[in-house]
């Protein structure tokens, strides 16, 4: 069985045997950056052809006499502390019956600031379209398009005045992809107003997350053009505006908040970015969970496998949940950071999987359990201590924590080490509950919290009172005292909650009952002053806050 490819002109141009080496790679950027007479090169290429059956298992790039290897579908490969002169460039590929042909020799002359970008070229001088496109520019002055209909030529982001940020509404985000300059998301200023984030180019945003480092992480609704790379998540610098690909090659990724104790993108220790998605066409498509770190992209699961949650421990190491495709078999497994795989618990699923201050991770599967990382073991449920928590009868009429396998809605951890849960079943939220370092129930005047935000060692939150009327408060978790900042005598229904360390302030959004009006305001923890005003009819997708 072989595999036709087709070229530009629609001509074959190799037939790949399931038996046959990988074609050459091709080199598109070479970029030096350095100081001291001493440069780190990165080389990016587009993967040789294979046939499917026997996928690239690495490419090596030759710098001089020196190499670097990268395994998988990873598309960079960087080489560090070389000198400052001219290089002979190349690479090759391997899939399982060896080594393909080293690609055609570039000459780079590797100094700081120096790139060589190879000319985009289309056979006849014929542009290439693809359907439901608009036509971009691209290095050699081809007209080329970007899926989706986004022109983005030079994609740049302007956050230097920004608090915070927010999504316009999903008619916002679809008419933007017929526009030369902008998108949907927002900028917010220290006085609540909103600007467009971007000032060159246009983009199409899905869903965004402000990390806790301050740098912005974009998901796109469709592949947009990031440089030269056709991007679906992007990292944005907050100094520059930016963006830098992350990924580029799988269908979609998922993208969820805090949910059950996992966020959709979580770091290890040494910086490197960990996120899960989807690949292929349902109903064939398979699960992905990928590190990227230096340039560098490394897939962690095989296809065969359906995965519901990770985990990123301090270690590098990472905790999957999941099942087996065919068998259905579900399990808890660990991927070492060497990539060795062991299974803790089958079969297994949970409902919360939530990394602590101590290293460990707590466990919610029709009850809690601790794993110990450093042990490598499950510890014996009747080792955790619930003497601070009441679910007798009447409490689990009002609690969803009570019931042992309710879903988290949000996980709020203090500057203090303390880590709360808000829970949530059938629809009924209820108080914030301690679960680190004690299990221990919170005593607060609201009794059914819809959103919290820690402020240092407190927690800001906001939901009703035992009359059912909308109140915020902010309880300090070291004397356990709560003080009332919107009282029910000025009820506002708080969509989102969001603190500012560097003025010491607290913005959110909600809708205002004295005039039933949409607003954006913020809460001044020094003076205990609160403003809002109105921005609208329209709800903002989301909200969230820079740490500086």
């Amino acid at each position: 069985m072989s595999l036709i490819l087709s070229g530009v002109s629609g001509t074959v141009v190799a037939a790949i045997s399931v038996s046959a080496k990988p074609s050459k790679p091709s080199i598109t950027v070479i970029s030096a950056k350095g100081k001291s007479g001493k440069i780190d090169l990165t080389v990016t290429f587009n993967l040789a052809s294979t046939h499917r059956a026997s996928p690239i298992l690495s490419t090596q790039v030759k710098v001089g006499t020196l190499s670097c290897t990268v395994v998988g579908r990873a598309k960079s490969c960087k080489l560090k502390n070389l000198e400052s002169k001219k290089y002979a460039v190349s690479a090759r590929a391997k899939n399982k019956n060896g080594w393909g042909p080293w690609s055609a020799s570039v000459s780079f002359s590797a100094q700081d600031g120096s790139v060589w970008r190879r000319k985009a070229t289309v056979p006849g001088g014929v542009s290439t379209t693809v359907p439901g496109g608009v036509s971009t520019t691209v290095p050699g002055g081809v007209s080329t398009t970007v899926p989706g209909g986004v022109s983005t030529t030079g994609l740049k982001f302007n956050l230097k005045n920004a608090v915070g940020l927010t999504l316009k509404s999903a008619v916002a985000s679809a008419s933007v992809r017929k526009s030369a300059t902008g998108s949907n998301l927002q900028v917010v200023d220290a006085a609540g107003n909103t600007t467009d984030a971007v000032t060159s180019g246009a983009a199409s945003i899905s869903r965004f997350l402000i990390a806790p480092n301050d740098k912005l992480y974009v998901l796109f609704n469709d592949k947009t053009a990031v440089g030269t790379v056709s991007c679906l998540l992007a990292e944005v610098d907050k100094t520059t505006g930016d963006p830098k690909c992350i990924e580029s090659e799988i269908r979609s990724i998922k993208w969820e908040t805090e949910l059950n104790g996992s966020s959709p993108i979580q770091f290890s220790s040494t910086g490197a970015i960990y996120y899960m998605g989807h690949d292929g066409v349902a109903p064939n498509d398979s699960s992905v969970l990928r590190r990227y770190s230096d340039g560098q992209t490394t897939s962690l699961v095989t296809n065969n496998i359906l995965l519901s949650k990770f985990l990123v421990l301090d270690t590098g190491d990472v905790l999957l949940e999941g099942s087996t495709r065919g068998t259905g078999a579900s399990w808890l497994r660990r991927v070492s950071a060497a990539g060795q795989l062991s299974t803790i618990l089958a079969p297994f699923s949970s409902y919360l999987m939530l990394g602590t201050p101590d290293g460990n991770v707590l466990l919610q599967s029709s009850g809690f359990k601790r794993y110990l990382t450093r042990e490598t073991r499950i510890e014996d449920p009747t080792q955790l201590d619930f003497t601070g928590v009441s679910c007798g009868r009447e409490a689990r009429s009002t609690s969803a924590f009570c019931y042992g396998f309710a879903q988290t809605k949000l996980v709020v951890r203090t500057s203090n080490q303390k880590v709360f849960l808000l829970q949530t079943l059938n629809g009924m939220n209820s108080s914030l509950t301690q679960v680190f370092p004690t299990f221990a129930e919170m005593t607060s005047e609201i009794k059914s919290v819809g959103v919290a935000q820690s402020v240092l060692d407190n927690v800001i939150m906001s939901g009703t009172n035992s009359n059912g009327q909308y109140i915020t408060t902010l309880y300090n978790t070291l004397t356990n005292t709560e003080q009332n900042l919107v009282p029910a005598s000025n009820e506002i229904e708080v969509y989102r909650l969001n603190y500012v360390a560097s003025s010491n302030k607290v913005m959110f959004d909600g809708l205002r009952f004295s005039d039933n009006k949409y607003v954006l305001g913020q809460v001044d923890l020094n003076t205990g002053l609160v403003t809002a005003s109105q921005t609208g009819s329209s709800k903002l997708v989301d909200f969230q806050t820079f740490a500086s």
